[in-house]
């Protein structure tokens, strides 16, 4: 959030003066700002159309930017959610397997028991 404190004035407040299609040439001036017809380089307080512009340009697509970096993330967290879900859902499954086993083997060892116990059909 540095970038907001920098930037001192909402562009969507300031009006276009100058004549119709001034618009991104040295001529447009934003408004309270003093113009210079000069050739000498411009004082900090003049702040040409062109720059103002770009000024607003870079503003927005940092907004654009900041943006889709927080869906991204939130993406990212969907997924880690997703996979840690996964994962314990995996755990879960590979315990039940251990125990289906065990079961099985159980069994297994009864009727191995059994058949010598139990005598043989004829």
């Amino acid at each position: 959030h540095h970038f907001t404190q920098i930037w001192r004035f909402d562009c969507r407040q300031v009006r276009v003066e100058g004549p119709p299609g001034s618009v991104g040439n040295e001529q447009g001036v934003v408004p309270g700002f003093k113009k210079s017809n000069s050739s000498l380089p411009q004082p900090p307080e003049t702040v040409p159309m062109a720059v103002f512009l770009t000024m607003r340009e870079a503003h927005e697509a940092l907004a654009r930017q900041y943006q889709q970096l927080r869906e991204r993330l939130q993406k990212i967290e969907q997924e880690k959610n997703r996979g840690i879900d996964a994962a314990a859902a995996a755990v879960a499954e590979r315990e039940e397997l251990k125990r289906v086993h065990r079961v099985a083997q159980q069994a297994e060892r009864m009727a191995k028991k059994a058949k010598k116990t139990l005598p043989l059909p004829s």
